[in-house]
C-alpha cells in the first residue's frame, strides 16, 4: 500500500554514520539519490517476476514449455509471458508525481505507450534518482481512434475467443466508441521499488556506479593516499554478484558491472565525478 512514509522518516536525510572516510560523501548523495537506489540493487531475488506480457498471442490451443524458472511462458487466456529473477532495476528521476494512462487517452503512435511514468528531471531540485521495475507488454488498441481497448474478458473473450466482439462489448461498457478495427501496441509500466531492502553491507559499491572509481588510482584520483586505507577495497565494498551467482541467483550478467545506474540515460554527460554534478558549475574566473 502506498503512503507518505519514506526512508528518511526513520533514518533522517543523513543516515550514514560510522565511517570517517565515506560518510560525508554518502550523505551528500541523499540529496540526489534515493535510499532505495543503492539498497535495492536487484529485486525479485527469491522468486521470478513477470517482466513482459503479450496479449496478442492469446487464444491458441497449444502447450508451450515452462521457462528455466518453472514459470509458464504461455496461457491461452492471457498470451505469452517472460519472467526474470534477481532483476536489475531501471533508474529514473522522480519527484513523487506519476503520470498515468487513462482509458480514452491517445496512445503513442510512434513508439511505446507509457501506462505509468515517473515525473522528474535532472534539472528539478525536487527530483532524485529512484529504482523502478519496468513491465513491458503488448495490448489491444483501436486502430482508428488510437486509444487502448478494454476488452470484455469474463463471459466475453475467454468464452468465444473473438477479439473483435470482445472489443465491441468492452468499449460499449466503458462508454467509448469502437471503430471495428483493432491492433496490438507496445506498452510499459514503471513500478516503484521499496520492498526487498538488503543489509547495508550488500548495497551497491562506489565502483559499481562510478566507472572512474573502478580502476586505479580509485579514490586517489581526488584524495591523498593514506597508508592505513586500501582505496581499492573501499570502492569495491558492497554487493558481491559473483557470490550471489555461486548461490544460484541469476545475476551472471551483473558481475563486474560499472555505471550501474547508467548516468547518460539520466541526463549526465558521464560519471559525475569526472563530468560534474547536476547543479555545480565552476566559475569562469576567481571572484572576489
Amino acid at each position: 500500500v502506498e503512503g507518505d512514509l519514506s526512508c528518511e522518516y526513520c533514518h533522517t536525510d543523513r543516515p550514514h554514520i560510522g565511517s570517517e572516510l565515506i560518510d560525508h560523501h554518502l550523505n551528500k548523495h541523499t540529496r540526489h539519490v534515493a535510499c532505495q537506489t543503492c539498497h535495492i540493487p536487484v529485486y525479485s531475488k527469491g522468486n521470478p517476476t513477470k517482466i513482459f506480457w503479450d496479449w496478442s498471442t492469446a487464444g491458441e490451443d497449444c502447450n508451450k514449455p515452462a521457462d528455466k524458472y518453472g514459470k509458464p511462458t504461455y496461457v491461452k487466456k492471457k498470451g505469452s509471458f517472460q519472467w526474470k529473477e534477481a532483476v536489475k532495476p531501471t533508474y529514473r528521476w522522480y519527484n513523487g508525481t506519476v503520470k498515468r494512462y487513462i482509458l480514452g487517452d491517445r496512445i503513442n503512435e510512434n513508439g511505446v505507450t507509457n501506462l505509468t511514468e515517473p515525473v522528474g528531471s535532472i534539472k528539478d531540485p525536487a527530483s532524485r534518482i529512484y529504482p523502478f521495475k519496468l513491465h513491458k507488454g503488448k495490448q489491444i488498441s483501436d486502430a482508428t481512434y488510437k486509444y487502448l481497448i478494454a476488452p470484455k474478458l469474463w463471459k466475453g473473450y475467454w468464452k468465444h475467443w473473438d477479439w473483435d466482439k470482445a472489443s465491441a462489448d468492452g468499449m460499449k461498457d466503458a462508454g467509448l466508441e469502437y471503430s471495428g478495427k483493432y491492433e496490438f501496441v507496445e506498452t510499459v509500466m514503471y513500478w516503484g521499488l521499496t520492498h526487498e531492502v538488503i543489509p547495508k553491507e550488500q548495497a551497491l559499491s562506489c565502483a559499481e556506479c562510478h566507472s572512474s572509481l573502478a580502476k586505479a588510482p580509485y579514490c586517489g584520483k581526488c584524495h591523498q593516499s593514506r597508508p592505513d586505507v586500501n582505496f581499492k577495497d573501499l570502492v569495491h565494498k558492497g554487493i558481491d554478484f559473483k557470490f550471489l551467482a555461486e548461490l544460484g541467483r541469476d545475476v551472471g550478467d551483473l558481475i563486474g558491472k560499472t555505471n550501474y545506474i547508467n548516468y547518460e540515460a539520466l541526463g549526465y554527460e558521464g560519471d559525475p565525478i569526472e563530468t560534474r554534478g547536476r547543479f555545480y558549475k565552476l566559475p569562469l574566473k576567481k571572484t572576489k
